[in-house]
């Protein structure tokens, strides 16, 4: 098992490449619960070592200068390994065994090799047993068993893993076989052999829970149904994922721009999932348009299409309809779903706050919602009214059988407030809704909390403004009402000022072009955020950033019966913000950080 952790560093460390072609999944068991498959060993070692000296990694960790050969050396395959080959690292669905570190899994680990016994001469006194030979590795206490597969060594810590050869794993999907050819990286989950032991044990949990949920409900009162409910759905949706899923994939891939990151699950097309995916629409919108320019954290859109809203309206109605007698939180949810259900679209920005702590909410940005503007306006209405009467414990609560302590009392008080045309901005009327959160700190940590609440949402609690630009068109600005201005004159063009910026051109290239949704998070502005209050805190950080730094992109497509999730991380982002942490931390310590010091931006 020693081995076979190794083997998973190293293969990591690798950057583990693209996903085996076709040959080494010939020699992965059909009934494997999961494979790891590094593509070409000498092209990923060359890319990891590239990212590594951009980065100035390799200064801080040796490993990073040649991955491949120190994985070579630590494994002690001196001799014919084939460095241009594909690896894989198969868990099987054997039963764990014991070992020195505890239970350990039968695993498979398959290596290309160009000459099958000088990669077994690597190895101290082998013994030949027929076509299995088994070895010891360095610093490894139990046994090695390894054979010949074609191009391939296979090497297993459980010897009837190799007593003969498989069949190979079969790939169902199209879209996750090409996540195996193209990707540097891929790990495969193969949902049908894992289903038959992961279900049983997640009913088995389900009903576990439950129990225990019911002997909780008399102390919820009213939320206990909810509660219920809500957990049953959760493990339904769990449930419904491993049912109808045919295999899901997470894949990595190292280009002179980035990092490539995916994740895809496949489903039958004539499962519930699978009919529901196909049907969702994608749009080439680039999610942007509206929103006014300024510094954001994280900023994005979304198409809600009928079979997504379907989708979202089978998981709540359950919930709501456990507790739409009790109390306002079913009538609330529901009228929430006709809200979500009245939009096409949306478009939404977290702005960077820079205003002094305790004055103004950490929390602001915008959302432009496009569809039934009418019906979404009054939806938040109705929804906030509501929201008020659940918060407020109902007056004809029982008195407790004896007089509580005062210290006992509940320290913690909601205020909703709704003001009908409370701003009007350059003809557009706005709603005005407000959550404040008093707290009665009863001891130290209750007062930190209370303090950070202050902090976070400012002197006039949670607050939004809502008001509608046209019949299809929305406009809601949260926590500083100094935002109106800009926002109604963009939201009113409707123009893509933030899409057309070079810094997310370059990354939207990266994404797919047509997407359900996509967003970006623009990780400098959030570390700039996070200096400029710890300044105000009396801890000065000068953290030094280029401006205009490529963010984080992310979009979410579907294909078929296939759903499909990635993320670009740009180099140019990495490297700058490694270079200006490690200047920070030097001048933190007394270092000589300067413009001329290495790092230095």
């Amino acid at each position: 098992m020693r081995l076979i952790g190794k083997l998973g560093v190293g293969l990591v460390l690798l950057a583990l490449t693209p996903f085996a072609r076709a040959q080494v999944l010939d020699y992965v068991p059909a009934d494997a619960l999961a494979v790891v498959k590094v593509n070409k060993l000498a092209d990923v070692n060359a890319k990891v070592i590239k990212l590594a000296n951009e980065l100035g990694l390799a200064q801080m960790q040796p490993a990073l200068a040649d991955p491949l050969a120190t994985l070579m050396d630590k494994a002690g395959w001196k001799n014919g390994l084939d460095k241009t080959g594909d690896a894989a690292i198969v868990i099987m669905g054997g039963p764990a065994k014991a070992g020195p570190r505890g239970m350990r899994p039968e695993m498979l680990v398959l290596l290309p090799v160009t000459d099958y016994a000088a990669f077994v001469a690597n190895f101290a006194n082998p013994v030949v047993e027929g076509e299995i030979t088994q070895v010891t590795v360095p610093n490894t206490p139990r046994p090695q068993f390894v054979t010949h597969w074609g191009k391939y060594a296979a090497m297993t810590n459980t010897k009837t893993v190799v007593a003969q050869k498989p069949e190979g794993l079969k790939i169902s999907s199209p879209v996750i076989a090409k996540e195996f050819e193209s990707k540097d990286v891929v790990l495969f989950a193969n949902m049908p052999a894992l289903r038959e032991k992961a279900l049983p044990q997640i009913r088995k949990f389900r009903d576990m829970m439950m129990t225990r949920m019911k002997t909780q409900q008399a102390k919820m009162g009213p939320y206990g149904n909810m509660a219920e409910a809500a957990i049953g759905q959760e493990f339904a949706a769990v449930e419904a994922f491993i049912r109808d899923s045919t295999g899901a994939a997470l894949s990595l891939n190292i280009s002179d721009a980035g990092l490539n990151f995916a994740g895809v699950a496949d489903f039958a097309p004539e499962s519930y999932l699978g009919q529901n995916i196909a049907k969702i629409e994608s749009t080439d919108d680039s999610g942007l348009a509206g929103l006014p320019n300024g510094k954001y954290i994280a900023y994005g859109g979304y198409k809600m299409s009928p079979a997504l809203g379907k989708m979202l309206m089978d998981f709540t109605t359950p919930i709501i309809k456990s507790m739409a007698h009790e109390n306002e939180m079913g009538p609330m949810v529901e009228n929430m779903q006709k809200m979500i259900m009245s939009s096409k679209s949306a478009t939404m920005g977290i702005v960077a706050p820079r205003g002094a702590l305790g004055t103004t909410s950490l929390v602001q940005g915008y959302t432009i919602t496009h569809g039934d503007a009418t019906a979404i306006a009054n939806g938040m209405r109705q929804y906030f009214t509501m929201l008020g009467t659940a918060l407020v414990p109902p007056a004809s609560a029982p008195a407790p059988a004896t007089t509580a302590p005062a210290e006992a009392a509940p320290n913690v008080t909601f205020h909703t407030d709704v003001k009908a045309n409370a701003k009007v901005v350059d003809g557009i009327s706005f709603d005005m809704y407000s959550l404040q959160i008093a707290m009665n700190p009863r001891n130290p940590q209750e007062a930190q909390a209370a303090q950070g609440l202050a902090f976070l949402y400012g002197p006039n609690g949670m607050t939004y403004y809502m008001g509608v630009i046209n019949d299809q068109t929305v406009l809601t600005v949260m926590g500083n009402d100094n935002l109106l201005g800009d926002a109604v004159t963009s939201a009113k063009a409707n123009t893509d000022v933030l899409g057309q910026k070079a810094n997310v051109k370059a990354v939207a290239a990266q994404l797919p072009k047509n997407h359900v949704a996509i967003g970006y998070f623009a990780l400098d502005e959030l570390l700039t955020t996070v200096a400029t209050y710890a300044a105000q805190f009396g801890f000065p950080v000068n953290l030094q950033l280029p401006p205009d730094l490529p963010p984080i992109g992310m979009a979410v497509t579907t294909e078929n019966s296939s759903a499909r999730a990635e993320a670009h991380v740009p180099t140019q982002l990495v490297q700058s913000i490694v270079a200006a942490v490690m200047q920070t931390m030097m001048q933190m310590q007394g270092g000589q950080g300067g413009p001329g010091a290495p790092g230095a931006l």
